[in-house]
């Protein structure tokens, strides 16, 4: 048998007692709660509505420390003493539990002695006391075929003791309370004192959850951390302490003594006037005068007096108003227009310096510093509201472990014991976990063991997780307190933990997250070198810029890659040396162009002042692309369109405005691709003759449309925060609406090559420049030429004037038409094949030529 002694305190405060007789509830009254009854007394009915089997002793514990706290006490002393078969626990406490409030609390299975209409953010309940407590010595002696015990509970106070015993049938009586005068000295005894007797078999699974080694380590270091205004001691019988948590100075205990009207919903507000009429006895009636004084803002006798005469009931009694919706309506929406919601901030919290304080008595070598963050916020739920507190810290210790503290309302849960089945996710089961980070797309997690994994914190850590909710009006999902609907607050919760956990990474690894970076670079590197091991040259799909490797890495690490952007595009080229030399970088598809260039047709072309004519002849459209290596990736899809790409690193030189110039005079069609920042802007201020296509929203959600399979994309997902120059923000080239577009934010060109692949930014640029012109001259693009027959190859070089004047007329012919092209992009690689194969063929018909073939042919075998 197990022995639990421990000490509580007085649940009088804010709730209406009845005359503390046991036979002062009606007989009839009585009947409709034994089913209650029933259930709680049996092994089934209390672990399915109370707690699970492995977790049923330290509830019984909990429960009464709960109780004891709510009662506001200042020093609890927990003792254990182990024997043979039972464990003696003792809670000395400086609370006072009286004798009226002890048959009160164990009258019967009362609704209104519960807190669950109450709305105030307390631990313990008047109902689990009876419910948990007092049925699991008489539940568990059933379900180990044990006699059932007499004594379900004992409480020894200043006035005497008092027991709780079993009753002598299930079906028909509820607990019986027995009192008999003591003498006890207030100055060396503790006031209250409460035992209990569980049985306990070792002999089955339960020896592997040990009641002593979880209380010491988990439940009472966890009842510290949220109630650091409380004295703590742990002894194992009379020997020398396990754990003392000294209170802090530092330290506030924040009281919510009464609810406000704001917190409930009005079914709430109808079935808790319903049920205390109910349970309150019939010859013992509550003014509303004495109800409403319980809500926030009323205490005063002029504000209830204000309520109940506009309505007209300043003599009624709650019993009267039970059983009337509308003047139980009719009060509720008065009491809610004559008081003012109260803030999330008379809630309290704990704060940053206490909960280091706290966790520092129970962890001496912890770091210095801690991560932390609080929320405090209210979420409307239909007709009323759910104020709520969140407030995490995770800090570094000297341990191989990672510790685990959750709690809600100053009390912890019963979770996180490497050995327990049950864990934080089963807390947090239904959580979302997406969060939104300083930089990068929304962070996603499939459970909160996934989102603790993404900063690299597991069990064998070395780090203590605190999370802290307070909130009066959580709806609570089981007995044991130890799972709440978070919905209302889940979003904020999740925000606040990344928060705190990416800090806390950043502080914690951040001499190694560079080192971590490079490791995830070569990784990289090694794919890229299979697949041209394999292919024998990286596939055109494969190919990307230093920028998006940098981009696809980052977010691999959630957005802190731990160096510099420089550091880390030199870090590419130095790592692919190691493959032999810097040549390695272009063989792996890593485009990083080191001049300006300029691309058509699969030909890369030289830019100087001697090449301006040339080549700004070239291509039906221009496009110059200000990012490194974005132009060579992007070639291999404007080469079929007949576009000429032209990059320049950065704003255009000289030598490129002159090309494109000279190319928009030609009948050239030209546009400037540039990031959606500043400097992108301003590019575009300086060129104005030419089309500016900006990484805007229409291109990103052009981009996501042609991947594979098709994506909703939005700037969110590929923007970036940045602090653009101030000077140059206030620039008056700027209107205030492209002013507000990048004053905070940026999206890059490369951030969206790594988002969708190259073939779908492309499809995304074609569109959009479709859609901005739709006239092309094509001849500007294909580059037919005139070839004879195979026949007369080899004598070409003394008949080619000839050939030329013959090809020339059907050469002009068929591109006639090409000049006012209305048909929107074609192929113009297979457009100039066909040309080129008619061409070819007309001439292969013209009979002088075909006696030419053959003088060649016999020619050729006289000069063999």
């Amino acid at each position: 048998m197990i022995l639990v002694t421990m000490v509580t305190g007085s649940q009088e405060t804010d709730h209406f007692s009845s005359s503390g007789k046991m036979d002062s509830i009606p007989i009839e009254e009585r009947q409709l709660k034994r089913s209650r009854a029933s259930e709680f007394y049996s092994y089934e009915g209390l672990t399915r509505n109370v707690v699970s089997e492995w977790l049923l002793y330290i509830t019984v514990i909990k429960e009464l420390i709960d109780n004891a706290l709510d009662a506001k006490a200042q020093r609890i002393n927990i003792s254990l003493k182990e024997e043979t078969d039972s464990l003696l626990l003792t809670i000395l406490s400086d609370t006072m539990f009286t004798r009226n409030a002890i048959s009160t609390t164990f009258a019967s299975f009362d609704s209104f002695t519960s807190t669950k209409f109450r709305k105030l953010p307390t631990r313990g309940t008047l109902g689990n006391a009876l419910k948990v407590i007092c049925g699991a010595p008489y539940a568990l002696a059933y379900k180990y075929n044990q006699n059932s015990p007499e004594i379900l509970l004992t409480i020894r106070t200043p006035e005497g003791l008092h027991k709780i015993l079993s009753p002598k049938n299930i079906g028909d009586t509820d607990p019986v309370l027995e009192f008999s005068e003591e003498s006890m000295s207030p100055r060396t005894s503790p006031k209250t004192e409460i035992a209990i007797k569980l049985p306990y078999v070792t002999s089955e699974k339960l020896i592997h959850y040990p009641p002593l080694s979880y209380t010491q380590n988990y439940l009472i270091p966890g009842y510290f951390v949220f109630n650091p205004w409380v004295k703590f001691e742990l002894t194992k019988g009379h020997e020398s302490p396990l754990a003392e948590y000294t209170p802090l100075g530092i330290a506030k205990r924040y009281e919510v003594t009464r609810p406000s009207i704001h917190w409930y919903r009005l079914d709430d507000f109808t079935r808790w006037i319903r049920e205390l009429a109910e349970t309150i006895p019939r010859d013992g009636k509550v003014s509303l005068r004495d109800f409403v004084s319980k809500f926030k803002g009323f205490s005063a006798s002029d504000s209830q007096q204000s309520v109940l005469h506009s309505l007209g009931i300043e003599n009624d009694s709650l019993q009267s108003l039970a059983n009337d919706n509308e003047r139980i309506e009719n009060l509720y929406k008065v009491m809610k227009s004559k008081s003012t919601p109260p803030e999330p901030e008379t809630l309290g919290h704990l704060g940053k310096e206490v909960i280091y304080a706290a966790l520092k008595q129970i962890f001496p070598n912890i770091s210095e510093s801690i991560s932390y963050q609080c929320c405090r916020k209210i979420a409307e739920e239909g007709d009323h509201q759910i104020p709520y507190v969140v407030e995490a810290a995770v800090v570094r210790v000297d341990s191989p472990y990672l510790y685990q503290f959750y709690g809600m309302n100053n009390s912890p849960f019963l979770l996180s014991a490497p050995w327990l089945p049950v864990k934080a996710d089963d807390l947090f089961g239904g959580i979302t976990w997406e969060w939104k980070p300083k930089k990068g797309p929304t962070g996603k997690a499939e459970s909160y063991s996934d989102f603790l994994k993404q900063f690299h914190l597991n069990e064998k850590e070395g780090a203590v997780i605190v999370i802290h909710m307070i909130c009066p009006n959580l709806s609570v999902e089981n007995y044991a307190k130890s799972k709440y609907n978070f919905a209302p607050l889940a979003s904020d919760l999740v925000q606040v933990m990344y928060d705190v956990c990416s800090r806390y990474s950043k502080t914690r690894i951040e001499p190694n997250r560079a080192e971590v970076a490079r490791m995830l670079l070569k990784k990289e590197l090694q794919r890229r070198k299979g697949l041209l091991d394999t292919h024998g040259s990286i596939p055109q799909g494969e190919w990307t810029t230093q920028q998006a490797i940098y981009y696809k890495i980052r977010s691999a690490m959630n957005g802190n890659i731990g160096m510099k952007r420089k550091s880390f595009i030199k870090a590419i080229l130095t790592e692919c040396a190691e493959f032999g030399d810097r040549s390695w970088r272009e063989r792996l598809g890593i485009k990083a162009a080191v001049r300006a260039q300029f691309f058509h047709r699969g030909t890369e072309y030289p830019v100087s002042f001697d090449s301006i004519e040339a080549l700004s002849q070239k291509g039906s459209d221009l496009l110059l692309i200000e990012k490194e290596g974005v132009a060579e990736i992007l070639e291999p899809y404007a080469r079929k369109r007949g576009v000429a790409v032209l990059n320049t690193r950065g704003f255009a030189v000289e030598y490129a405005k002159r090309i494109m110039e000279d190319a928009k005079s030609q009948r050239g069609n030209v546009f400037l691709l540039t990031d959606w920042d500043l400097q992108g802007l301003f590019m575009g201020k300086n060129l104005p003759l030419f089309r500016r296509i900006g990484i805007n929203d229409s291109i990103i959600e052009l981009a996501g449309g042609f991947c594979t399979p098709p994506r909703k994309l939005v700037r969110t997902d590929v923007e970036e925060d940045y602090t653009p120059n101030e000077d140059d923000l206030q620039s008056r080239k700027l209107t205030d609406e492209e002013r507000s577009e990048v004053a905070k934010t940026r999206v890059e060109i490369d951030a969206l090559l790594a988002a969708v692949g190259p073939k779908a930014l492309w499809k995304a640029i074609e569109a959009t420049i479709s859609g901005l012109v739709k006239v092309r001259d094509l001849t500007r693009s294909i580059e037919p030429k005139i070839r004879p027959p195979d026949s007369i190859a080899k004598p070409i070089n003394r008949i080619q004037k000839a050939i030329d004047e013959m090809g020339k007329p059907v050469l002009e012919k068929k591109l006639n038409p090409l000049h006012e092209w209305r048909k929107d992009f074609t192929d113009v690689e297979k457009l100039e094949g066909r040309i080129q194969h008619d061409i070819t063929l007309t001439l292969s018909r013209k009979r002088k030529l075909r006696h030419v073939a053959v003088l060649l042919s016999k020619a050729a075998k006289l000069l063999e």
